[in-house]
């Protein structure tokens, strides 16, 4: 979370964002090391439920993460910053630009950029 003027990084707990967005709900975590949040955002935040409730919470949340604890996102200034965004939100446009940059001979007159 950021300051009204967007220059200054408020931390936010896992556990307040999860009661403030509720049940059930579905997290993209587009960053490097996003593992490291997967057993905070699944877990019952210290409450105790019986098994039935426990399984019904686990049912209810979905986190999406690009990487596990210790991996980095791929960093290519010809692609977009939130590759894995991206990726679930314009996967046909995505897949084309990627194709086209890794078979430069064979896409030598395609433009990458053209790809919209």
């Amino acid at each position: 979370v950021f300051d009204k003027n967007h220059t200054q990084y408020i931390p936010f707990a896992v556990a307040d964002l999860k009661h403030l967005v509720g049940s059930p709900s579905m997290f993209v975590l587009d960053c490097s090391g996003a593992g490291a949040l997967l057993p905070f955002l699944i877990s019952n935040d210290g409450v105790q439920l019986n098994e039935e409730e426990d399984s019904n919470s686990l049912k209810n949340v979905i986190v999406l993460c690009p990487t596990s604890e210790h991996q980095n996102l791929p960093m290519n200034p010809e692609l977009p910053a939130d590759l894995f965004t991206s990726c679930l939100t314009t996967p046909i446009q995505i897949a084309l630009k990627w194709f086209i940059r890794q078979n430069p001979l064979s896409c030598a007159m395609i433009d990458p950029e053209s790809v919209e």
